[in-house]
């Protein structure tokens, strides 16, 4: 079991626009995913910690916050010199497409010195890191519900211990953090 994070990001092209060239009519749609997995009669305990995860989580912590960019910055440099043709691969699909670039700051090479200057930034400035780190949750959790997809899989037992708990995440919790309930014509809870 345990609770995962990983993104997305797609590219949005107009009707007859070739994928892979980038226009002023290009778009991108990132999304992030929440991953849970657990036993049937533990996903009571699951969704507060997800919530907790996207809502609670202590960023004001600079002892923590240096530590995890300094192990960032070790494992990057070790990883450029272990897999180094998967980084030199990231860097040239970096010049063609947006996802692409994007994917190389997030996790290529050039990720390397978005840490060290983050890690600058954190020594030298941590007011403005917690800052930034609080406008990135609030854009993450967003201002409504719309977007949200939940999915779930198991058999029919483990779909109905988990439809309680579930609903209960999605109206009580996830409600609270835009003030509103969702419509539930709008999907089955």
């Amino acid at each position: 079991g345990g609770i995962g994070v990983d993104r997305i990001i797609e590219t949005i092209t107009p009707d007859g626009a070739i994928d892979r060239v980038v226009s002023s009519n290009t778009k991108l749609r990132t999304m992030l995913f929440i991953q849970g997995k657990c036993m049937a009669d533990k996903a009571r305990k699951m969704f507060p910690m997800m919530f907790d995860i996207l809502t609670s989580t202590n960023l004001d912590s600079p002892k923590k916050a240096t530590q995890i960019l300094r192990e960032t910055i070790s494992a990057i440099e070790s990883n450029i010199q272990s897999d180094g043709d998967d980084y030199a691969t990231r860097r040239i699909m970096a010049k063609f497409s947006v996802p692409g670039f994007l994917g190389e700051q997030w996790s290529g090479s050039a990720q390397l010195a978005v840490v060290k200057d983050l890690l600058d930034s954190a020594n030298n400035n941590w007011p403005a890191v917690v800052e930034r780190l609080e406008r990135m949750r609030q854009a993450i959790i967003g201002t409504s519900l719309e977007g949200v997809i939940i999915n779930f899989s198991g058999d029919d037992e483990v779909l109905s211990t988990v439809k309680d708990p579930l609903k209960k995440f999605v109206t009580r919790q996830l409600s609270l953090l835009h003030k509103s309930v969702p419509d539930e014509g709008k999907g089955k809870l």
